[in-house]
């Protein structure tokens, strides 16, 4: 989805569910994600855009490991 997706459901324990969003030639990013949408919607769940903090973690250098 390119965005972080939280789960604000409440609903606890682990599920096993699978999406189909259906054969098609998607032209755009918003095309997918609103048939995401429109099968989860099919669930009684629903994607909503929301502002909020997530944790990011930033890898500024790799190195080699020293031979010892």
């Amino acid at each position: 989805l390119h965005y972080p997706v939280l789960d604000k459901t409440g609903l606890q324990g682990p599920f096993d569910f699978e999406v189909h969003t259906g054969e098609g030639d998607y032209t755009s990013d918003d095309e997918i994600l609103l048939s995401i949408a429109a099968a989860l919607k099919d669930l009684g769940l629903a994607l909503k855009p929301a502002e909020c903090l997530v944790e990011i973690l930033v890898i500024d250098r790799i190195e080699k490991p020293w031979a010892n």
